[in-house]
Formats: C-alpha cells, sequence, structure tokens
C-alpha cells in the first residue's frame, strides 16, 4: 500500500473514532453523565451530596434536598430515578407530602424535595446511593445527588460477617470483632455463650473510656467493646450461618460466620468405586488416588495391610511428600455380592505424630 495512502486512511479512521466518541458521550445515559458535563447547562441548583448520617436499620428515612431556580424562566424536574429500587421522591403540599411527579420553580423560585428510602444494609458500614433528576430542556440535563448514610441498630458487630476460611480439624482460629451501639445497649454482664458452643467460644473485653469517647467523636456510635471468637472443632465440614452470642442464656448480638474445616490429610478423590466385571476368575482392577497434606508439607505414609482385605498398594510418586500417588490393585476373586465395601487403612506420620486414616473402596459386580 502506498505511504500517502496509508496516512490518509489512518486520518480517516482517527476522524471516525472522534465523531463516535463524541456521539457516545452525548448520549450516555444519566449514569454516565457527570455534573461538570451538566451544571454550566442549568439554572437548577441542588447539592450533588446530603449526608444523612447514622440512621436506624430496616427503618424508613427522608432525607431533605433543597432546590433552587436560578434561571430566567420556568423550569420543570419532571423525572427521577435512582440505583435504589427502595427509593421514592416526595414534595410537600401543605402539611401532607405527596409522591413526586412533576415539580415546577418559577425563576428565583426555591423548593424542598425528600428522598424517601429504607434502610436495609449491614449496620455499621457507610452507604452511598444516588438520584437523578431530569430537567425539562430541548436535550433533558440530568441532575445527580448523592445521599450518605450509615446504618446503626440498638446493638451490632463490625465487621458483621466473620470468614474462617478453611481450618484444619482440632486446629484453633482467633477472629476479633467490635461491638457498638446506638447508644441504647450496654455491656454484656453474665456468662458469654455460643449458639454453637461445639464449634465457636466467644469472650468479651470491655473498652475503655477513652476509647468510647473516641469512637463516639469519630462516628455518633458507642463502642461497647471486643469481641473473641474462637473456632475449634474435630468434625469436617462447612458452617455458613449466623452466630448468636448469649449474655447469661439470653441473645445479646448476632452475626455471620463462614467457617470450613478440613481434615489435615485428604484423600482425592474421596473414596473409589471399582467394577468386577470381564475379570478372569482371578480378577484385578486397579486404580490411582491421591493423598495430600491440606497445609502442603511433607509427612509418611504408610499402608496397614490386612488378610481380610484384598488390595495391594504401591506408590507411585511422591512418597514422603506433600503429594502422594498410590495406585490401589483389587486382587480378590468375584462375589455373590453385587457391592462390597472395604475400609484400607494407612498411618499418616510426621513430627513423631501419627494419625490413623481410612479410604473407602466399593468394589461391585456389573449386572
Amino acid at each position: 500500500m502506498p505511504k500517502r495512502l496509508a496516512t490518509l486512511l489512518t486520518a480517516i479512521a482517527g476522524t471516525a473514532l472522534i465523531l463516535w466518541f463524541g456521539i457516545f458521550r452525548h448520549a450516555s445515559t444519566p449514569n454516565s453523565t457527570s455534573e461538570s458535563q451538566v451544571a454550566p447547562q442549568s439554572p437548577i441548583l441542588m447539592p450533588e451530596l446530603v449526608e444523612a448520617g447514622s440512621v436506624q436499620n430496616k427503618h424508613f428515612i427522608e432525607v431533605p434536598v433543597d432546590l433552587e431556580n436560578r434561571g430566567e424562566s420556568t423550569a420543570t424536574l419532571d423525572d427521577f430515578h435512582s440505583d435504589c429500587s427502595c427509593m421514592k421522591i416526595l414534595k410537600s403540599e401543605g402539611e401532607l407530602k405527596k409522591q413526586f411527579e412533576k415539580l415546577e420553580l418559577l425563576p428565583g423560585e426555591k423548593a424542598r424535595v425528600y428522598a424517601q428510602l429504607r434502610v436495609q444494609s449491614d449496620p455499621g458500614i457507610r452507604r452511598t446511593s444516588a438520584v437523578y433528576f431530569r430537567l425539562v430542556a430541548e436535550k433533558p440535563i440530568f441532575h445527580r445527588v448523592y445521599i450518605n448514610y450509615t446504618p446503626v441498630a440498638e446493638i451490632y458487630c463490625v465487621p458483621n460477617r466473620l470468614g474462617f476460611g478453611e481450618t484444619l480439624l482440632d486446629r484453633e482460629m482467633i477472629q476479633k470483632l467490635e461491638v457498638l451501639s446506638d447508644g441504647t445497649a450496654d455491656v454484656p454482664r453474665g456468662k458469654i455463650t455460643t449458639s454453637r458452643p461445639d464449634t465457636f467460644q466467644a469472650a468479651f473485653t470491655p473498652s475503655s473510656e477513652s476509647d468510647r469517647v473516641k469512637y463516639t467523636q469519630k462516628d455518633g456510635q458507642i463502642l461497647l467493646g471486643q469481641l473473641e471468637i474462637r473456632f475449634k472443632t474435630p468434625k469436617p465440614g462447612r458452617f455458613d450461618d449466623e452466630l448468636v452470642i448469649y449474655d447469661d442464656g439470653k441473645p445479646y448480638v448476632r452475626f455471620g460466620v463462614v467457617a470450613t474445616s478440613i481434615p489435615e490429610f485428604i484423600f482425592t478423590p474421596g473414596s473409589l468405586l471399582l467394577p468386577r466385571s470381564n475379570l478372569s476368575s482371578d480378577p484385578v482392577y486397579e486404580s490411582r488416588i491421591i493423598c495430600r497434606s491440606a497445609d502442603g508439607e511433607k509427612f509418611k505414609l504408610d499402608y496397614i495391610p490386612s488378610k481380610s482385605i484384598p488390595f495391594r498398594i504401591n506408590w507411585i510418586s511422591g512418597r514422603g511428600e506433600a503429594n502422594q500417588v498410590i495406585n490401589v490393585e483389587y486382587i480378590g476373586p468375584k462375589s455373590a455380592k453385587i457391592n462390597e465395601t472395604f475400609e484400607l487403612e494407612f498411618a499418616a506420620i510426621r513430627e513423631g505424630v501419627r494419625k490413623q486414616l481410612a479410604f473407602k473402596v466399593i468394589v461391585h459386580n456389573d449386572p
């Protein structure tokens, strides 16, 4: 391609891109329209941000938004939308507040509308909602107002949900959280227990007077103290639920907990299903399994043979490492039973500690 032609095509492509970008910006939705783009064109003055402060969780609040027409003609706001489906815009008519439908402001006129929303989110976590007002014009102008608020409750925890991740069986994990109040709750006075005492233990430490004052001055809430939560269990499984803290048997505070307990040594797959079909009178069937340490550290693994269990065990790779590949070979005869279940016994040894492991194998005859 001639150099001059290539240069011309590049210039045309660049011009097309600039035109497309300009059209895209002109046609963008209110969500992508900033105040700096629309404010110079609009006669309406309204705040960009309203601070609602601390508000009671699971209650309705009404946040005032003041408007003023600084133009020379009547300005009409005819619609709004919000990023929160629970929000309504109300306007005063005498002593009543009615749903916003349209608002006309004469030159120099001021008005107040109210953003009403139901606060229903995690206490103690600052939230922001946005509302967009549409001004009638040749090209509609959108005004965006942010509303900041912090849900609070009589008593709540920060964070309101603990994650312990994967924890080895019989290993203790500790997490801490703060207990706060809107001023109507106090520190616990009796014995602290939990709704899952077999898995979670709790201890409460009251805050000092100076810490209470500092926290109150900062966020307007009272820092009652700190909860220490200990997670430990001998059983594998996952816990994803609400944990209730009791003060002398009475519910005191609650929060979410996610915790998964796993064995120190894990077989993959968790069990084997081996068929006997199409085998000779002295059948052999084999499959590979992996035994690994959950913490990634090396360990010794021994097979404990039994005369009543017809299997041959051989290491393929990784013996003595963190991941060990083992071949499980069935060497027993055919049976009249459709299914036979065997438990292979292993011993995992690390730092002088020996742990018995069991691995299940089901051998079956094809029908």
